[in-house]
């Protein structure tokens, strides 16, 4: 007599996705990624927490979640370990230290663009450099005081206005060279000169509607 034989119900095998597994990105379409992974070629999108924009050849680490949509979460190893890093983020992004300071440095330089402002707002601003250069279309400033102290200041332009309420220039020596003409228009017009008083030119001309006076100890006249 046979034995009695037993009926093994098998349920069929479902392939689960793996919550986290890794690829290599094979293409970059704006915010789309496919990235081809162990088993296939999948689309996935960046998480907004991947600062890092992934590129071609990158090792990507992926999730999927329960709608079945794949996201890469982080780039785990560049391609070209030379390749610029790129931290990518969409809208407005705002960076703040509640307490501390923040401090930003590089080896070869630091690049701040924009084709908008950039502003700069602090209770005291400081800048050092060896050497600094600005190329300003047009410069407005507005100050109660400014304060300098340089070596040298040297200006080369076409065209300087300058009004003031008061001027006050102090000087060991001073050279003023015009080329053309100058002219002086005062209420009062007061030069003194502890020492010698020079005044020369081809042509000398002294004019006053009222009185012309001369007094020295001795006057010589030719």
């Amino acid at each position: 007599m046979n034995a009695p034989m037993r009926t093994l119900a098998t349920r069929p095998s479902v392939a689960h996705a793996a919550p986290h597994e890794t690829g290599v990105v094979t293409r970059c379409d704006g915010a789309k990624l496919v990235v081809r992974t162990r088993a296939d070629l999948v689309t996935a999108e960046r998480a907004v927490s991947c600062l890092v924009e992934p590129d071609v050849g990158d090792r990507v680490l992926l999730a999927r979640d329960d709608e079945g949509a794949t996201f890469v979460l982080a780039v785990l190893r560049r391609n070209t370990p030379d390749a610029t890093t790129r931290l990518s983020l969409e809208g407005d992004v705002a960076l703040t230290v509640e307490s501390g300071s923040l401090e930003v440095s590089a080896r070869d330089g630091v690049t701040i663009a924009s084709p908008g402002e950039v502003a700069l707002v602090a209770g005291e601003l400081r800048a050092a450099a060896s050497r600094a250069r600005t190329a300003l279309g047009e410069l407005v400033h507005v100050g109660a005081s400014v304060l300098g102290q340089v070596d040298t200041v040297k200006l080369v332009g076409q065209a300087l206005d300058v009004v003031v309420e008061r001027s006050i220039a102090r000087a060991k020596r001073a050279f003023r060279f015009v080329e053309e003409s100058e002219t002086v228009r005062a209420g009062e017009l007061d030069h003194r000169a502890e020492g010698l008083a020079s005044l020369r030119g081809a042509h000398a001309l002294v004019t006053a509607e009222k009185l012309v006076k001369i007094d020295g100890g001795q006057i010589h006249v030719g």
